[in-house]
């Protein structure tokens, strides 16, 4: 299969490039206008691109299929209890049209790409995504960097948290690289990305890097014990290396001893963990609030508004069953587990390598839900679901050549 003409490919990759980085790092309170502006003009090159008399039959693009029917009736159901059913909360009413509108955009953007290409741009994407992150919290943070004074990432999306999950979603296609594509140049980024995650001072940064790993190394070796063993090192060389360097313990090292201790792990020299704490009874609380209202949930924003913190549930599932009951959250998460299904079909058949990474990275997006919401503000996950689906797509028509 021949790969799209390389200017049109770099081409792509720059405009997925300029989505996936301005979410990451402009959408601060001081920057947000700049992200607005940004991300209104690469829409307008989109659509230009797509109507451009090459694409004369785009209605074909939107013929009816699960994908679609799928993001209307989320969306629906979105603006539906925002603005038509009682709320809690505020509602932003303009996020959520942009993030449609995104999405939207990014599907005509791919769409008409070949597979190779498909995963070219992808995994290109996501690389210099890292990569330019990282240099823009360098310099914006350079003296929290030098100093370990705090916790980093404020600068690039107003919360540590929220820049450990980007740059743990970029770390996956990394790693993938790395271990099935044998680039090996890549270690020096992923050793990087590993690094400023750790700064963040977030758990979630295990989360990433652990269950990645793990799964990886399950596709890539099965049932061979023997080869787990470099996995299991690198993951031990972490915790000790945080442990050990006071730099890194200053910064997460303690919060990981003070989380298992307050689950009940006896480590040493732990304090109970606040934050563990508060998402335990966040938990407890949230599903109270469920049981109240299982179907249809209690309205948007109502977690924030009646358990006492003052703040969201810090974990997507509970946020959706108390906000939109089981109906909300079946239809959110059924999309993941369609995309799941078939992409173990094609792996299963085909043995295809970007299968794996695209299991991968759903596996890992669900498992980090149980930490953070990320249904109402994350436009990468969203823009992953288009690619996924454009790749199964894809495949439909190429049984013969699966990547």
């Amino acid at each position: 299969m021949n790969r799209i003409n390389v200017k049109r490919e770099l081409y792509l990759t720059s405009i997925l490039f300029i989505v996936f980085f301005s979410a990451i790092v402009l959408r601060t309170e001081s920057t947000i206008n700049l992200y607005a502006a940004i991300s209104i003009f690469v829409v307008g090159i989109i659509l230009l691109d797509f109507t451009f008399p090459r694409n004369t039959n785009w209605l074909v693009s939107f013929r009816v299929n699960v994908f679609w029917v799928w993001m209307l009736l989320l969306f629906g159901m979105y603006f539906f209890y925002g603005i038509v059913k009682t709320k809690y909360d505020y509602f932003s009413i303009s996020y959520f049209i942009f993030m449609l509108g995104m999405i939207i955009s990014i599907y005509l953007l791919l769409i008409n790409v070949n597979i190779e290409s498909l995963m070219h741009i992808f995994l290109n994407t996501t690389t210099v995504t890292a990569i330019s992150t990282c240099i823009f919290i360098i310099f914006n943070e350079i003296d929290l960097i030098k100093y370990g004074q705090a916790r980093i990432g404020d600068t690039a999306s107003g919360n540590v948290n929220t820049l450990a999950v980007y740059l743990g979603t970029m770390s996956v296609p990394i790693l993938f690289s790395l271990i099935f594509q044998k680039k090996r140049s890549l270690i020096i980024i992923y050793t990087l990305l590993i690094f400023f995650m750790l700064l963040t001072g977030s758990k979630k940064t295990f989360i990433y890097v652990g269950s990645s790993m793990a799964l990886f190394a399950y596709f890539k070796n099965k049932f061979n014990i023997f080869k787990y063993l470099p996995y299991i090192f690198s993951l031990v060389l972490i915790v000790i290396i945080i442990l050990r360097i006071d730099y890194l313990y200053n910064i997460i090292g303690f919060r990981i001893l003070d989380f298992l201790g307050t689950i009940g792990f006896n480590v040493f020299y732990y304090n109970p963990s606040y934050s563990t704490e508060m998402r335990a009874s966040m938990l407890e609380v949230g599903l109270k609030f469920f049981s109240n209202h299982p179907i249809f949930g209690n309205g948007w924003g109502y977690f924030t508004k009646y358990s006492g913190f003052a703040t969201y549930s810090h974990n997507n599932m509970i946020e959706l069953l108390v906000n939109y009951g089981l109906i909300g959250f079946c239809l959110y998460y059924f999309i993941y587990i369609y995309l799941l299904y078939k992409l173990i079909k094609i792996y299963k058949k085909f043995r295809s390598q970007f299968s794996v990474l695209f299991i991968t990275l759903l596996i890992v997006i669900i498992i980090s839900d149980f930490t953070y919401v990320s249904f109402s503000f994350n436009l990468i996950n969203y823009l992953i679901l288009v690619i996924i689906y454009i790749y199964l797509n894809k495949c439909k028509y190429n049984n013969n050549y699966i990547w």
